[in-house]
């Protein structure tokens, strides 16, 4: 579509009342100044997705840092780079200024931007200044200096407030083989990467450069502890209904010997329909499928078929 043909969709949008829109995916689609004409109106608006819509250096990004200092509705704002659109370490910084005075906006997600690691330095008044974020991803291109990130994390520990800064596991291993993370604990580190390159990790807070820190590994050996009891656990209670199962088919199979050799009296109806003149009980499981199979009812059809 052309520009005109934009603007329209632009007009037809707010002619249904976008004040109500809750959640708005964009990206890789276009942006026009009518764009945030749009987003002013929808002021139930809390999560926006702008990934791919801005280029290095595009004016626009100044109107929608306006728009993030000015409008306080979003919660979530994901603004991520695509193979064609990436930010730079400028528009980056901008953007981050704007955020200092938001307070609204609780998960930002800048991620496949073409970003230095000095902008580690912008991210670090951000975090410090802000407390309502309370979730942060911006992934760089490469991590070769150590200085910015030791003073992010310092910052971080140092925040006051909870903040759950996601790092991709490409970015986590370049701290690794750079030593950025100390190598003492790199092993450590490592059991919590994924297998996958591109999937994300959490980290509370990275040991860098500094004393190993015996109270975190301390923390998440505890919590592997706990998880491996809850996973025994689970497998008790499989056991136990395990055996449950198997001494309600021995029950069954006592019970058909039984029939078998008294059968119940039967009545014929005036439809000569064969009816067992027996209450209907069930083997009670956490199966309903066996509930049903091992039912009165059921095993009663058998012996009559085998009659």
């Amino acid at each position: 579509m052309d520009k005109s043909q934009w603007t329209l969709l632009y007009q037809n949008i707010s002619n249904i009342e976008p004040k109500n829109l809750k959640k708005l995916i964009w990206r890789e689609n276009p942006v026009f100044p009518e764009f945030f004409d749009l987003l002013e109106s929808a002021t139930e608006l809390e999560t926006l997705d702008l990934s791919g819509c801005f280029a290095s250096g595009d004016d626009l990004i100044n109107e929608f840092a306006f728009y993030l200092e000015n409008y306080y509705y979003l919660k979530s704002l994901t603004l991520n780079g695509s193979k064609t659109q990436k930010l730079n370490n400028n528009d980056i910084e901008r953007l981050l200024e704007s955020l200092k005075s938001n307070k609204s906006i609780s998960s930002v997600d800048l991620s496949f931007h073409d970003c230095s690691p000095a902008i580690y330095t912008k991210v670090k008044e951000l975090l410090l200044s802000n407390h309502y974020i309370r979730t942060f991803k911006l992934e760089i291109s490469n991590l070769e200096s150590s200085n910015e990130i030791s003073d992010l994390f310092k910052a971080i520990s140092q925040r006051g407030s909870p903040i759950n800064y996601i790092w991709s596991d490409k970015n986590y291993i370049e701290m690794i083989e750079n030593k950025i993370i100390k190598n003492s604990v790199a092993e450590q580190l490592r059991s919590y990467l994924s297998d996958a390159a591109n999937q994300e990790t959490t980290v509370d807070i990275p040991i860098v450069n500094e004393k190993y820190n015996e109270s975190a590994v301390s923390n998440r050996k505890q919590a592997s502890k706990q998880e491996n009891n809850e996973k025994s656990y689970e497998i008790q209670d499989i056991n136990a209904f395990t055996m449950e199962l198997e001494q309600s088919r021995t029950n069954i199979g006592a019970l058909e010997s039984e029939m078998k050799t008294n059968p119940p009296p039967l009545e014929v109806s005036e439809y000569d329909i064969i009816q067992p003149k027996v209450p209907k009980v069930t083997i009670s499981t956490e199966l309903d499928e066996l509930t049903e199979r091992f039912s009165i009812n059921n095993i009663f059809n058998r012996i009559i078929n085998n009659i």
